[in-house]
């Protein structure tokens, strides 16, 4: 699943593809810094696309929230930060993806 490779001094980044679900929350174990660049549909598959640093060990746990179209979302909800929209099904189902910070 690896797209990318990215020299950064003595660091190695890599952008992984990560297979996630239209549901309320996802968690993927990654590293600190790495960051969330978009979710994709791909063969009627939704995929999220993270870059990450391959020498810092995955023990942080990046959450993705999604929420549909005319669902409600809590104002008290933790901070959000927009990530993407995907649309399923022939254009039917609207799913909206946030990173929650």
């Amino acid at each position: 699943m690896t797209w990318l490779f990215a020299r950064l001094g003595d660091q190695m980044e890599t952008i992984w593809k990560y297979e996630i679900y239209p549901q309320v929350f996802t968690e993927i174990a990654v590293n600190e810094h790495a960051e969330i660049l978009s979710v994709k549909v791909q063969k009627e598959r939704v995929f999220v696309w993270i870059r990450v640093d391959d020498l810092e060990p995955q023990t942080f746990r990046k959450r993705i929230l999604c929420v549909g179209t005319g669902h409600p979302i809590s104002r008290s909800a933790e901070r959000l930060r927009f990530i993407d929209t995907v649309l399923m099904n022939d254009d039917t189902m609207v799913f909206h993806f946030f990173e929650v910070i």
